[in-house]
């Protein structure tokens, strides 16, 4: 044992004395450091900092005025209303035309647009009368970034099935008799 702590105090020593082997060393001991801390700090409260983030939001909701029940509804107003209160995000309150233009100009990362029948789509869950919601998406998410690239926007009505093989059987022949 005494042998082991002798063998090391001459390394450092011998390090010491010689200023390539130093920095090779201290580089070894800081850059990982030094690593770890900033990887650490940017992803510790990666919410925390939604609040600059700039969202829009439109309404187009014309409303349901009921034919049984005499009840008029606007559920679109009802959602822009609670987001006015929500500071998650930066919510900019616009019309759809300038929510898109911005989306695509980066002005905006984001846009929610509440179509015209919004509220009678929403009733009809109560009606029994089930409607499939369209959607619209962008092929690829980018950030407000000014981009020289234009992503083409999918269509609401593209087929989202897989395609299967042109033959099954030979995928399940292990499990056939």
């Amino acid at each position: 044992m005494k042998n082991i702590i002798q063998i090391f105090k001459n390394d450092l020593l011998r390090i010491h004395k010689n200023v390539i082997a130093m920095i090779v060393i201290m580089g070894i001991t800081v850059i990982p450091t030094l690593y770890a801390w900033f990887n650490i700090a940017a992803s510790w409260d990666p919410y925390g900092n939604t609040g600059n983030l700039k969202v829009a939001v439109a309404s187009n909701d014309e409303g349901y005025k009921g034919e049984l029940l005499p009840v008029n509804l606007n559920l679109g107003d009802d959602v822009i209303s609670e987001l006015q209160g929500n500071k998650q995000l930066n919510w900019v309150f616009t019309d759809a035309k300038d929510a898109k233009k911005g989306v695509q100009s980066g002005k905006y990362y984001a846009a929610i647009v509440i179509p015209e029948d919004f509220s009678k789509d929403m009733m009809s869950l109560l009606l029994y009368i089930l409607i499939s919601p369209t959607t619209s998406m962008k092929k690829k998410m980018q950030s407000p970034r000014k981009s020289h690239r234009k992503v083409p926007a999918l269509s609401s009505t593209r087929s989202m099935k897989r395609s299967l093989p042109q033959s099954p059987k030979r995928h399940l022949r292990h499990f056939s008799s």
